[in-house]
C-alpha cells in the first residue's frame, strides 16, 4: 500500500510578518516580502503594470446632486406614512388620472354646491368630472344604470376601493337628484340601487388616554402654542372633525355652559359638552386672539395673519406637535375624534350617547368603536367568569 506524502504544514504569520508585507526583503533575486523562500513575489514590473491599468481604466462620472431624484410625497424629515395610504393614494391617482381633455360640469350644479363644506365640494366635482370623462361625450340624462355598474367596475379594475367607490357614487347620486329637480327629461334616476363593492372593514386608529394628554399638554406662553393647545384640547375634549374645527367661529363657543355648536355633514347643526381642561385652554386663547386676529374675522382659530386657519394648517401643526411630544406614530386630526369617541365608550358604555355627540346618522357608523382594549375585556372575564378565575397563591 503506497503512503501519500504528507504537505508541509505552512508557518502562521505573526504581526511582523504581515506588516512587512509588500517592503523589499535583502533577498538576492530582489522579491518583495518577509517570507525568506520567496513563495510571495511581486516585482516591480508587475507593480508598475497594475498602475498602468488603474490608470486606463474608465472612470465613474461625478455624482451630479441635481440630477437626484427628489423625496417622494410620503417620505418627510421626521417619519413616514404607512405602505398601505401610500398605495391607496397611488391607486387613487391611477384611477383619476386624466384620460383626455377635463369636462365642464354644469354651472348650475357647481352653484348648487356653494352650500356644501369646501372638501365635500372639491370631491364631488372631481367625481362627478370622473363620471363625465368615462361617459365619453354621452350626456348624463342619457346614461343607463347599466352603463353606470360598469362605470364602477372599470374604476375597481383601475384598484380603486370599495370605500373611494362608495365616496364616488354617492357623489353621482347627487348629481342625478340634480338632475331630476332641474331637468325634466330625466324621469329615472339611473345610480338608484348601485352598491359599492365591499371592501375590508379596518377598526379606527386612536391614541390611548396616555397618549392623548400627552399630546394636548403643550407648555408655553406664546401665541402658537396657546392656539394649538386650545385647539388640540377642544378636538379631543369634543370629539370634532377636521372640517368643523376648521368652521368654528367665536360665537359657537359657550364658556360658561360648556357646550360649542357646531355644523357637520349634510349642514346638520349639534351640540357637543367641552371639557374643563378645554374651556381654560380656550379661555387662554380668546385674550391672546384679539391681538392678531382681523376685526371682520369671526373664525375661532386664527393664523399669524389673522385669517382663518385653514384644515391642512391644522394637519401640520398637529404632526408637528406629535413629534415634538415624542409620539411615535403618525397623528392625525381624526385620530384625535377616535380617540375621544373610543374612550368615551370604554368609560360610560352608552352607545346612543357617543352617536350622538359624534353626529352619526346611523348607529353601525357608532359600533366601530365598540372594541375595548383586550387587557380591560381580559381582566373582566378573569374577575367574572368561574372558570376563568385563577387559584389563589396558598
Amino acid at each position: 500500500m503506497r503512503c501519500r506524502a504528507k504537505r508541509p504544514v505552512r508557518k502562521a504569520r505573526g504581526a511582523a510578518d504581515i506588516a512587512n508585507i509588500g517592503k523589499p526583503s535583502n533577498a538576492a533575486d530582489g522579491s518583495f516580502g518577509s517570507n525568506p523562500k520567496g513563495r510571495e513575489r511581486f516585482g516591480r514590473g508587475s507593480a508598475l503594470l497594475a498602475l498602468a491599468i488603474f490608470a486606463i481604466l474608465p472612470r465613474a462620472p461625478a455624482l451630479n446632486h441635481a440630477q437626484i431624484a427628489p423625496r417622494r410625497m410620503h417620505e418627510s424629515k421626521h417619519y413616514r406614512l404607512p405602505l398601505r395610504h401610500v398605495r391607496m393614494r397611488e391607486r387613487h391617482r391611477a384611477a383619476n388620472a386624466p384620460t383626455g381633455a377635463k369636462p365642464a360640469l354644469p354651472p348650475a350644479f357647481v352653484r348648487h354646491l356653494a352650500t356644501r363644506p369646501l372638501h365635500t365640494r372639491n370631491a364631488y366635482t372631481r367625481d362627478v368630472a370622473q363620471l363625465l370623462a368615462l361617459s365619453a361625450g354621452t350626456p348624463p340624462q342619457q346614461l343607463t344604470r347599466a352603463q353606470l355598474a360598469r362605470f364602477l367596475a372599470t374604476l375597481h379594475g383601475r384598484g380603486l376601493s370599495g370605500r373611494s367607490i362608495a365616496r364616488m357614487l354617492s357623489a353621482w347620486r347627487a348629481f342625478f337628484r340634480f338632475l331630476l329637480e332641474t331637468d325634466a327629461s330625466l324621469r329615472d334616476d339611473p345610480s338608484a340601487g348601485l352598491k359599492a363593492p365591499k371592501s375590508p372593514r379596518r377598526l379606527p386608529s386612536a391614541l390611548s388616554p396616555d397618549e392623548a394628554v400627552k399630546l394636548v399638554a403643550i407648555s408655553g406662553n406664546d401665541t402658537l402654542s396657546l392656539r394649538d393647545r386650545a385647539l388640540f384640547e377642544l378636538a379631543y375634549s369634543s370629539g370634532l372633525r377636521l372640517s368643523e374645527l376648521a368652521g368654528l367661529d367665536v360665537e359657537g363657543v359657550d364658556l360658561e355652559s360648556g357646550e360649542v355648536r357646531v355644523w357637520g355633514k349634510g349642514a346638520k347643526e349639534r351640540v357637543v359638552p367641552v371639557g374643563a381642561p378645554a374651556r381654560k385652554a380656550i379661555a387662554a386663547w380668546l385674550r391672546q386672539r384679539e391681538r392678531i386676529a382681523n376685526t371682520d374675522d369671526r373664525a375661532m382659530f386664527v393664523g399669524q395673519q389673522g385669517t382663518r386657519l385653514s384644515p391642512r394648517s391644522i394637519e401640520r401643526r398637529l404632526e408637528m406637535w406629535a413629534i415634538r411630544q415624542g409620539l411615535a406614530r403618525h397623528v392625525h386630526p381624526h385620530m384625535l375624534r377616535h380617540s375621544f369617541a373610543s374612550h368615551v365608550l370604554q368609560s360610560s358604555g352608552d352607545l346612543r350617547a357617543v352617536q350622538e355627540m359624534l353626529g352619526h346618522a346611523s348607529i353601525a357608523s357608532t359600533q366601530v368603536y365598540t372594541h375595548l382594549d383586550f387587557q380591560a375585556l381580559a381582566k373582566v372575564y378573569d374577575a367574572a367568569h368561574p372558570r376563568a378565575r385563577r387559584k389563589r397563591a396558598k
